[in-house]
């Protein structure tokens, strides 16, 4: 089955996803949002080539600018030491939780740390 690449660019001025395909220099299209940019970009080139819907894929592709594409990067850094902080935070309740059942009940050790006696006994028993 072929697969046809389909670029998607957001036009600020009237809002709409622009559509258009490589491959198939006469075929342009557009879409109020992505999803149906990429609908109308699958029907465009059914149009075009005279054949079924399902008789190809498509690879969208959306363009950025660099100003977006920084925008994106530093989202996606911040995403990872989100995610960093996240699981190390887990891991000191964890430690936390370990230590201090071994010293008192699960209920007192929730009490202590503020939390659940079901999620101090999750954080044991993980």
């Amino acid at each position: 089955m072929i697969t046809y690449e389909v670029r998607l660019e957001h036009d600020p001025e009237d809002g709409n996803w622009n559509v258009t395909v490589p491959e198939l220099p006469g075929v342009f299209t557009f879409g109020r949002n992505i999803e149906k940019a990429k609908a109308y970009a699958r029907e465009a080139i059914a149009c075009w080539l005279d054949v079924d819907e399902d008789s190809f894929e498509i690879k969208p592709t959306i363009v950025v600018s660099d100003e977006q594409r920084e925008l994106i990067k530093q989202l996606k850094e911040a995403t990872l030491r989100a995610q960093e902080s996240q699981d190390a935070r887990l891991e000191s309740m964890r430690t936390a939780a370990k230590q201090l059942a071994a010293q008192m009940t699960e209920r007192d050790a929730a009490a202590v740390m503020g939390i659940s006696h079901q999620r101090v006994h999750q954080l044991v028993s993980s």
